[in-house]
């Protein structure tokens, strides 16, 4: 779960060590009931994605948020 180290300041919400913890919880569950999809290379996931909404639930990306520096980059793709 180093995977999840490396990304949480490119995140909002895994600030503190409680709330990334509860992330981590929430991974490894849905890695277990197969309801994630995971990258595996070599024995070791290197990338996945959670779907833990409903289908029709209004969703925000919060990734291209303007005052964010990180969003600078992502910005354009999705304008």
């Amino acid at each position: 779960m180093g995977l999840i180290d490396l990304v949480r300041t490119n995140f909002p919400g895994l600030d503190t060590s409680e709330l990334l913890e509860g992330y981590r919880q929430t991974v490894i569950k849905n890695i277990n009931r197969r309801s994630a999809i995971c990258a595996v290379n070599a024995g070791e996931v290197v990338g996945f994605m959670l779907s833990l909404f409903p289908e029709d639930a209004e969703i925000s990306v919060t990734t291209r948020r303007a005052e964010d520096e990180k969003g600078a980059a992502p910005r354009p793709l999705a304008d």
